[in-house]
């Protein structure tokens, strides 16, 4: 409860400008462009995102923040998943680029014809994604910080004593920090062409487009075996070329970690293939959109089940959860 009843209509403000939150640098790798930043695509819009599209929209979950407008201090209501119709324009943005350096780094990747035994492609889809994940932990990470800091300066807690709020931010600040020191590695290879650097393993499936995804990724099963995690695992699936481009990606040292998560995909076949496949986005990919002719297609039934698994994978591991719902091919 708030020491003053005021203070949570304030709050509730405060935390709508939290969102507004972005980073403010560059992310190119050295590190010393001050340009303004600009809406950078991590699935490219011209060449992926149009393809799925329907009256240039794609389906994406997001989550519902209007509702905080309606919490009151005693019926608090927190965001909650929900599926959102968005412009090819807008969907799988970051502000992490500004347009010299997002044009010059992805210029092969965006202009070339993509192949996934050219390395330099490889690691190009991998940095974006990269970068996409630093900049959404550098965004929440600030979130947290800001809503902190506004019920400090309302008297609500005291910066002299640890509190939840403080402590959330920190550890916030630092999986971004942890992240920024992965994204490095990236850049000292992007500088010396180093691109073998990369370890994949793809997949070029047959059929009709229905989703695309980029994501940075720790497995939660991988992460409940340490106490400290730093192998991460990186995937990209788009369509291309009337295919579906299915690419895992990491780095050397992480190859084996790759393999043991992506094996029982790559040893199936058909139908139970593209299952995998498909949990696998559903429980570690945010930033993945649906094509609007596909997403259509479900019963309420499925949209019920593909939504509450996704919300429910972000706070615990349901890697024995079975349902043919959750199909997205």
């Amino acid at each position: 409860m708030y020491k003053d009843p005021k203070n949570f209509n304030k709050m509730k403000g405060a935390m709508f400008n939290s969102f507004l939150v972005e980073s403010t640098k560059c992310l190119e790798p050295t590190e010393t462009c001050t340009e303004e930043l600009i809406d950078s695509h991590s699935i490219q819009d011209s060449r992926i995102l149009e393809v799925l599209a329907e009256d240039n929209h794609v389906i994406r979950i997001t989550f519902d923040k209007s509702c905080i407008s309606k919490s009151t201090q005693d019926n608090p209501i927190m965001p909650y998943c929900k599926y959102d119709s968005i412009s090819v324009h807008k969907a799988s943005v970051f502000k992490g680029l500004c347009n010299k350096h997002d044009t010059e780094i992805f210029r092969p990747i965006d202009v070339e014809v993509l192949n996934m035994d050219n390395k330099e492609h490889v690691f190009l889809l991998t940095y974006r994604s990269v970068m996409k994940e630093l900049s959404t932990k550098i965004k929440v990470a600030g979130m947290a910080q800001s809503t902190y800091l506004s019920k400090k300066n309302l008297g609500e807690i005291s910066g002299d004593v640890p509190t939840i709020e403080g402590i959330y931010a920190v550890q916030l600040y630092a999986s971004a920090y942890e992240m920024y020191e992965y994204k490095k590695l990236f850049d000292e290879k992007y500088l010396s062409k180093d691109f073998a650097s990369l370890y994949n393993k793809y997949l070029i499936l047959d059929g009709n487009p229905t989703f695309a995804t980029s994501a940075v990724f720790t497995p939660m099963e991988m992460a409940l075996k340490k106490e400290e995690v730093d192998e991460k695992l990186c995937v990209n699936i788009f369509p291309y070329q009337g295919k579906v481009f299915v690419l895992f990606s990491c780095l050397n040292e992480d190859a084996v970690y790759l393999d043991k998560y992506v094996d029982e995909i790559f040893e199936a076949t058909d139908y139970y293939q593209k299952y995998l496949i498909s949990k696998l986005v559903l429980r570690n990919c945010e930033n993945t959109v649906f094509a609007p002719r596909y997403f259509k297609q479900w019963t309420q039934s499925k949209k019920d089940t593909i939504l509450k698994f996704f919300h429910d994978t972000l706070y615990g591991d349901y890697a024995d959860y079975e349902n043919a719902d959750l199909y997205i091919f």
